[in-house]
């Protein structure tokens, strides 16, 4: 029995808490005509403001501005990532073309080696100038008056300096492969394991 008058007590302090908390509330708070009083201000700075068409066209200067330094800021970081490959790609060339010297001093036959080395020279150079066309697309795009057909142009640039790029770096495996068995004061060719 007294189980059940304590639940029923709870119960009925659960509902009527919320109420007296709201009657509580509502006596400290000021008269409606104070509450209303800083929706006439608000109203009153947003007639004040400029209207919000008069805003669009500085809103949409700003967003082509910002979206026009992310575009320049990709087309820098793409351009770097190529020429990196690129760089890599001649110093590459450059450690190659030392070891077939040292190896055509000491006698080896490296005419194949050296034919797949200056094709590779070949495509580095040409992966290097056509990565400056994409480079002059890429940074046009950003002012063109039809971005889309822009983008295209330098993406079609851009896998052509990729495709000599993977050409150069398939002729220079070939050549170091070619390369490898030789050995410097031996005069035969022995098998790469």
């Amino acid at each position: 029995m007294r189980t059940k008058l304590l639940l029923v007590l709870c119960t009925v302090f659960l509902f009527l808490s919320p109420s007296v908390a709201r009657s509580q509330t509502t006596d400290s708070t000021p008269d409606a005509a104070s509450q209303k009083k800083p929706n006439r201000v608000i109203k009153e700075r947003i007639k004040n403001s400029s209207s919000p068409a008069s805003l669009r066209p500085t809103l949409r200067a700003k967003l082509d501005e910002n979206r026009k330094e992310k575009v320049k800021n990709r087309v820098k970081r793409i351009y770097q990532v190529h020429k990196n490959a690129i760089e890599r790609l001649g110093k590459i060339s450059e450690k190659v073309k030392t070891r077939i010297e040292k190896l055509k001093q000491a006698g080896q036959n490296t005419q194949v080696a050296e034919s797949l080395l200056a094709q590779a020279q070949a495509e580095i150079n040409q992966a290097s100038t056509s990565l400056e066309e994409a480079k002059a697309k890429l940074e046009s795009i950003a002012e063109s008056e039809n971005p889309k057909q822009a983008l295209k142009d330098a993406r079609n640039a851009l896998q052509i300096a990729k495709s000599h790029i993977k050409k150069a770096h398939a002729l220079l495996v070939q050549a170091v492969t070619k390369i490898k068995g030789l050995r410097v004061g031996e005069g035969k060719i022995s098998p790469t394991p």
